[in-house]
């Protein structure tokens, strides 16, 4: 039986010891800057849906810091 988790571990290459270290860095992180570590913890634990609005919404972001950067450079 093919589970969400199994999917993700063969399509990806992530697995648990990934996922651990991945954790143990953002932990590490955490000591000094909580609120990256935060935001670090949200994005490392998005699903695909979550990722691809986020994907967008960061696009949209850098366009208008771009736009932001003409106006006070003229």
């Amino acid at each position: 039986m093919v589970t969400k988790d199994s999917c993700y571990e063969t399509e990806f290459g992530e697995d648990k010891v990934t996922d651990q270290m991945v954790q143990e860095k953002i932990n590490e992180i955490r000591t000094k800057y909580a609120s990256l570590a935060g935001v670090l913890e949200r994005i490392h634990n998005m699903d695909l849906k979550e990722t691809t609005i986020g994907l967008f919404g960061i696009d949209a972001i850098e366009s208008l810091l771009k736009l932001r950067a003409l106006i006070l450079a003229s």
